[in-house]
């Protein structure tokens, strides 16, 4: 079972075999409108997800607390995650200026995004940056991001850390290809060293 799909399934599961009455969360009940609560809490966090852009922070804030989600814990954090990301759109603005245009645009994708998306944009990222000026200027985006603005750092700072530590082991790897026979003339040198004096 997935957590961040099957959360109500889950706690009912729980709930059933700790022998608990059922929580409000895996009640199951249809509302008026025929949808479950769960249902037209994720499509308002999805609506509210899709204009995170366009709204000015004000309106996310009172979008974000006019959401029912106290049921929903996992939506409640997305929607303050989405709420934090409008308050901070003035800083995307500023560090879009200073940083490589492409690596932002991804960038605002990604922290907008659901976190198995995300997940999965961050990992095809990774992937297509080749040697050369791409990652270059995708590491120098992520030290400006780390350096100048603290608040976005903080939003992805493990996958911003990844990208600004892979310079180090992209070089140790260059250097182990570029260097693999020197390891192997080393080695047959210490053996024959060893087996001269120990004989």
């Amino acid at each position: 079972m997935d957590p961040a799909m099957e959360a109500a399934s889950m706690v009912e599961l729980r709930s059933r075999f700790l022998g608990l009455a059922p929580s409000p969360v895996s009640s199951g009940r249809d509302d008026a409108s025929g949808g479950s609560g769960r249902e037209m809490a994720v499509n308002a966090v999805r609506r509210l997800r899709s204009r995170i852009w366009e709204l000015p922070p004000h309106e996310a804030r009172v979008a974000s607390g006019e959401l029912a989600l106290k049921e929903f814990p996992d939506l409640k954090m997305a929607a303050v995650r989405l709420e934090r990301i409008a308050s901070l759109r003035s800083c995307f603005d500023e560090a879009s200026q200073r940083a490589d245009p492409a690596f932002m645009e991804a960038f605002r994708q990604i922290v907008a995004a659901p976190g198995d998306e995300a997940v999965v944009m961050k990992d095809k990222f990774l992937r297509k940056l080749a040697p050369g000026k791409p990652f270059r200027r995708a590491r120098e985006s992520a030290k400006i991001i780390k350096r100048r603005f603290p608040e976005l750092f903080a939003l992805e700072a493990d996958w911003l850390s990844l990208i600004i530590g892979l310079q180090k082991e992209r070089k140790l790897v260059a250097h182990v290809k570029k260097s693999w026979w020197r390891w192997i003339v080393a080695f047959i040198l210490f053996r024959l060293i060893v087996k001269a004096f120990g004989e």
